[in-house]
């Protein structure tokens, strides 16, 4: 604003059954036209529920953003607690226990609609795939839809998402933008328990090493992947 403003940020994590379970307050008091980031720290004790393919719970963040006493915004966000490792001789562990994935490969064109997809498709697709059995999906070769991760999350799908990439590679502005889109489907998406890890590949051609440091910029404890190519020779990594 033209004039000085005391802005209070309040968080609030609200269980299933709508009760308050976490409150963080901070407040900061601005220059004219002066911008602030607030930073708060909390957790959740005592009978905490954990996310998972079997019992997706969703607790959710309530952000409220205030001019003096004033509502200016308000944003809700999901929240999935989670443990997830890779651990050599086990594989994929899920809060301790180990966990056999069983994936599946997703476009979200459909057929006569393309990408203008309405949200209830996504959720068919999500809850088709839930029940086939399947416990992952790779969501190809591009972000997919809010819808899709918000069923995901709901649902119990571990989801491996990718930034927009086929097969052929470009020059450095080309790397750039490419970059830049890595980083816009993390900053979308990182708030979604259903994302287990970011792929940081130019698709079959492998691993792109600034894209795996650009996610872990972006959200350094999610893991990040990227397959194997045989005429570029990388194997498949996890990071």
């Amino acid at each position: 604003t033209d004039e000085p403003s005391t802005i209070k940020v309040i968080n609030r994590v609200i269980d299933k059954e709508g009760i308050v379970v976490l409150k963080l307050e901070k407040a900061v008091a601005l220059l004219p036209k002066q911008d602030a980031v607030l930073t708060q720290t909390g957790g959740l004790v005592g009978d905490v529920k954990l996310w998972s393919p079997d019992n997706p719970y969703l607790y959710r963040v309530n952000t409220a953003i205030y001019q003096e006493e004033k509502a200016l915004d308000m944003q809700e966000n999901p929240l999935g607690i989670r443990k997830l490792e890779l651990i050599e001789g086990r594989g994929l562990v899920l809060n301790d226990k180990d966990l056999e994935l069983i994936g599946f490969n997703r476009h979200q064109a459909m057929l006569f609609l393309g990408d203008a997809m309405p949200n209830s498709l996504h959720w068919k697709d999500a809850w088709q795939l839930k029940q086939l059995g399947i416990n992952s999906v790779r969501l190809a070769h591009y972000p997919h839809d809010d819808a899709f991760l918000e069923a995901c999350d709901q649902l119990g799908l571990l989801v491996y998402e990718e930034p927009p990439t086929w097969i052929g590679i470009g020059n450095e502005v080309w790397l750039n933008r490419l970059e830049e889109a890595t980083r816009r489907m993390v900053r979308n998406h990182r708030n979604h328990p259903s994302v287990m890890m970011w792929g940081a590949a130019i698709n079959h051609r492998g691993p792109a090493e600034r894209l795996h440091y650009a996610c872990k910029e972006e959200d350094p404890g999610r893991f990040t992947g990227s397959n194997g190519a045989p005429w570029t020779e990388p194997a498949t990594r996890i990071s």
